[in-house]
């Protein structure tokens, strides 16, 4: 009996995986230290014992995950000499994007294993990267860059793969607003919240390679005029979660400025303007709140992006394009960098927080979930779903039964057991006349 619900346990185990994924708050934060508005990608999570809390930086232009003393972004605010389980191994010198001659070292980290940030767990002897011995304060920064271009050994998803922390190599940005969200790692969304994704809609694209390095982009077409996908030109998008819109090309700004701009600029309701980010100009075009209304946003033509391996067309209109800013101007989040001859867009925050993009990182893959109009849905997919369904329902059915056979023969055993001590007795028990 014993073997039988082992064996049993062990089937629905199988049938039903452990979910294990890990989740870091973050906030999209200004650099307070340059004139410029740079953005960057902060979240936190605690180390050591006892727990200190940790600032890190997210970057999606590395793939290595290491501590700093110099950090670009972030206030240093961890000390391992203040930490009783910080243990730096002896070995070969490593480096990071950051530095050279650090070493490898082992800590405690604790992280949340649920969306909603409540549930904290510690993971005990974790390997980190930190720079060349000294007595400072120090922040980390995690890269989210595919670790195909730069190796696996630093990489954060690897680490956490490599001690069965998650149960693979899938990440996902998932916004609550334009300026926080959660990074949830190790298992893809239909895992966790199978309401809102649907296995069966799961489509991924290779991302792209240029000099044996990957890169997060995904090829779109588009046409800002007509949308006729088969005259439009084929360009390359790369994912960049700290912009806020959109940097296209200027042959896309020429074109809107033709169709759509051209009577508010001679009006005077908007502007075409220079403005200044990560050093690089671009051009900006802002409106006038008093004057440029609703309805006018209302009749920009949307910018269709067509993408043919998921076969779906992501649509950003002017209400997602057009955003107020503290100073009662009308922002239009389509910039163009100036003076460049670059064939490469990017797709921010505006983009991601309505459509969500997932990374697997071990095949160097991008996936989306498309809505069953542009994916065709087998019946043996359906079949399937249903079968697993009935499976797991007579397991549970089984169970229930052996446990009540189960408790039918303790019980029977105990009665013989009682009975066996009447005739070691020679007494016969009768109810109501033995109570003397």
């Amino acid at each position: 009996m014993k073997k039988f619900l082992l064996k049993f346990f062990l089937i629905i185990l199988n049938i039903i995986p452990i979910l294990n994924i890990i989740v870091l708050p973050f906030q999209i934060k200004t650099n307070s230290k340059n004139d410029e508005k740079d953005y960057f990608i902060y979240t936190y999570f605690e180390m050591g014992e006892p727990p200190q809390k940790i600032n890190c930086e997210i970057n999606l232009d590395i793939s290595d995950f290491f501590m700093t003393y110099s950090p670009i972004n972030v206030q240093p605010s961890y000390n391992n000499t203040l930490s009783k389980s910080f243990v730096k191994n002896s070995g070969d010198t490593i480096s990071s994007s950051r530095f050279n001659g650090g070493y490898w070292a082992l800590e405690n980290f604790y992280f949340y294993t649920d969306l909603e940030c409540k549930n904290k767990q510690k993971f005990e002897s974790l390997s980190i990267v930190c720079p060349p011995q000294q007595n400072k304060l120090s922040a980390c920064e995690i890269g989210l860059q595919s670790s195909h271009s730069f190796g696996k050994y630093q990489s954060f998803i690897h680490i956490l793969k490599s001690k069965q922390i998650v149960n693979n190599y899938i990440w996902t940005l998932k916004f609550k607003n334009l300026n926080e969200g959660i990074l949830a790692i190790g298992s893809a969304p239909h895992e966790y919240d199978n309401i809102h994704y649907k296995e069966i809609e799961l489509k991924y694209t290779n991302a792209f390679s240029d000099d044996d390095k990957l890169y997060w982009c995904l090829y779109f077409k588009y046409d800002p005029v007509n949308n006729n996908y088969t005259m439009s030109q084929n360009i390359k998008v790369r994912i960049s979660p700290k912009t806020l819109g959109i940097i296209a090309m200027y042959n896309y700004l020429t074109a809107i400025e033709e169709i759509f701009f051209k009577k508010y600029y001679e009006n005077n309701i908007c502007e075409k303007t220079i403005v200044s980010y990560e050093n690089t100009n671009y051009f900006k075009i802002i409106c006038s709140k008093d004057e440029f209304t609703s309805e006018d946003i209302g009749q920009f033509p949307p910018l269709h992006l067509y993408n043919m391996v998921f076969n779906y067309s992501f649509v950003l209109d002017g209400k997602e394009l057009f955003i107020e800013d503290n100073e009662d101007r009308i922002n239009f989040q389509i910039l163009i960098e100036i003076g460049s001859t670059k064939t490469e867009w990017k797709l921010g925050r505006i983009f991601l927080s309505k459509y969500q993009i997932i990374f697997d990182d071990d095949n160097g893959l991008i996936g989306f979930y498309a809505t069953p109009t542009n994916i065709e849905v087998t019946d043996n997919k359906k079949d399937n779903y249903f079968l697993k369904i009935f499976i797991i329902s007579l397991f549970v059915i089984v169970f229930l039964f052996l446990c009540f056979l189960l408790y039918k023969k303790i019980n029977t055993f105990i009665k013989r057991k009682k009975f066996a001590f009447e005739l070691e007795d020679d007494f016969m028990y009768v109810p109501g006349r033995n109570k003397k």
